[in-house]
Order: C-alpha cells, then sequence, then structure tokens
C-alpha cells in the first residue's frame, strides 16, 4: 500500500467514524436503562421489528473491497469505479469538515452563556444536523456506488470474507477467509 492509499484509508476510517459516532444513544440509554445484549457482529439488536442496519449488513466499506481486491478478482475498471467514488466523497468529505467545525464554534459559542438564546441555538443545530446529514449522506453514496460495480459472485465473496473476519476463532483472535493466504491465526500468548 503506498502512502496516498494509507492516508486515504485514514480519511475514510475517521469519515465513517465521525458520521456514525454522531448518532444519539438507544432512547433506553439516555433514560438510565442498561444498554440491551450484543447480538451476532457485536451490533446491539433493534427495538422494534426487523434487526437490520443497511451500513453494516448490506453495504460493504470501501477498505474491505481495497484489502481484498485480488480474492474479489476486481477488474481494473471495478477498480477505476471504487477509487473514483472514495476520491470524491474524500474531497466533499473534507469540505463539510470544515463546514462542521466552523458551525460548531459559533455553537459552542452560543451556548457558553447563562441564559440560551432559542432563536439562535435551534437554527445553529439545524445547521450543524444539516452537515452532519450531508456526511452521512455522502458516505452512504459511496458505499452504493461500491456494491453497484460488484458483480454478484463477488458479492457472495465479500460477505463470506466479512463474515469469516468478523466472527471470532479460538483465543479470540480473528479469523482469516478459508483461501487466505497471509497463514493462519496466531494462537494466544499464554
Amino acid at each position: 500500500m503506498n502512502a496516498r492509499s494509507g492516508i486515504m484509508t485514514i480519511v475514510l476510517a475517521a469519515f465513517a467514524a465521525t458520521a456514525w459516532a454522531q448518532c444519539p444513544p438507544p432512547v433506553g440509554e439516555m433514560m438510565g436503562q442498561p444498554p440491551p445484549p450484543m447480538r451476532h457482529g457485536g451490533l446491539p439488536p433493534m427495538p422494534f421489528g426487523k434487526q437490520f442496519d443497511p451500513m453494516r449488513e448490506d453495504l460493504f466499506p470501501p477498505e474491505l473491497v481495497m484489502q481484498n481486491q485480488k480474492a474479489l478478482g476486481l477488474s481494473d475498471e471495478q477498480k477505476t469505479v471504487i477509487k473514483e467514488a472514495m476520491q470524491k466523497s474524500m474531497a466533499k468529505f473534507t469540505d463539510l469538515m470544515w463546514q462542521q467545525s466552523a458551525e460548531q464554534e459559533t455553537m459552542d459559542s452560543l451556548l457558553k452563556s447563562d441564559r440560551l438564546d432559542e432563536a439562535k441555538v435551534i437554527p445553529q443545530l439545524d445547521k450543524l444536523l444539516g452537515i452532519e446529514n450531508e456526511m452521512k449522506r455522502t458516505l452512504f453514496g459511496m458505499l452504493l456506488k461500491v456494491k453497484n460495480c460488484l458483480t454478484p459472485d463477488q458479492l457472495t465473496k465479500l460477505r463470506s470474507i466479512r463474515q469469516a473476519v468478523m466472527q471470532p476463532s479460538q483465543g479470540d483472535q480473528r479469523s482469516l477467509p478459508p483461501d487466505d493466504k497471509r497463514g493462519a491465526p496466531q494462537p494466544p500468548k499464554p
């Protein structure tokens, strides 16, 4: 991996973390109730109906695709589509981060006073939420492009790779996909 792709991976990881970190906690946690037990993959169960999180269940981070490009048999055209989607998203995300930082500074100054002016604070909150929404939309759009450029066989392979990486093996180590040539997981140290 060259320095540029390493930087891209770090920025995208920060992008995803920032987008998801700003989600509010579940209502139960806000009301002092303990969080629900975790289900497979480390995801908490949804409070109503089907347990569904498209970002974790049906979409794939570009890093996972990039790290398994040979195993997936990506064509040059597919690699180009994914790289362009990542670059476009990173450029937009960088602009949004600058906007968010500036608007957060404004919000911080508004919240410092002893009496809050709702006529100023609420519109400022709306600005911040709008930027956050655009960040998430940018991430989601990139994930859609990544998935849409993959074949059904590649998606099946990618699901099995992700499942193998997510399932802990003995000694709480992450297991590798069955055809991974990097070697077997190391046993835990005594």
